[in-house]
């Protein structure tokens, strides 16, 4: 039996270009362990998300965790070009969704698209707000 998930590639993607966002160079998920999805907003903000999947059955069987984490790393307004963006993209603001596994994928699902997508929408000061009060929760949104 593995003792990993990690949602496919096609899956992570689907679920972030249906948001508005694109990927600008899918080789970059290969190269720095991740995918990187950037995104134009209304307002002029730039804004780039580091995302990648941590799982093992093991430890978090020993640990009393749940075994598998979508992580996030957000920045509302990054650099515009799209080599800056992915450079730095892992240096953005962390967040992340623990799940129990496969089953638990359309929940994250809700959980990006109730939770992280109005603090990506909200205007920058209340975006700022919103963000703070995320991090503060970091580790306990979970599914």
């Amino acid at each position: 039996m593995p003792n990993y998930y990690h949602p496919t590639k096609k899956m992570t993607r689907a679920l972030f270009t249906e948001l508005g966002f694109t990927e600008p160079d899918p080789t970059a998920a290969d190269r720095i362990g991740g995918h990187v999805f950037t995104r134009h907003h209304t307002d002029g903000r730039h804004q780039v998300l580091y995302v990648f999947h941590w799982s093992n059955f093991r430890i978090a069987e020993a640990e009393g965790i749940l075994p598998c984490r979508l992580s996030i790393r957000v920045r509302l307004d990054g650099p515009a070009d799209d080599e800056t963006a992915i450079a730095t993209a892992p240096h953005g603001e962390h967040t992340f969704i623990s799940y129990g596994g496969s089953s638990d994928w359309d929940a994250v699902r809700g959980v990006v698209t109730n939770t992280y997508m109005p603090i990506l929408d909200a205007p920058p000061s209340d975006g700022d707000e919103a963000l703070r009060i995320l991090l503060a929760l970091d580790g306990e949104l979970s599914v």
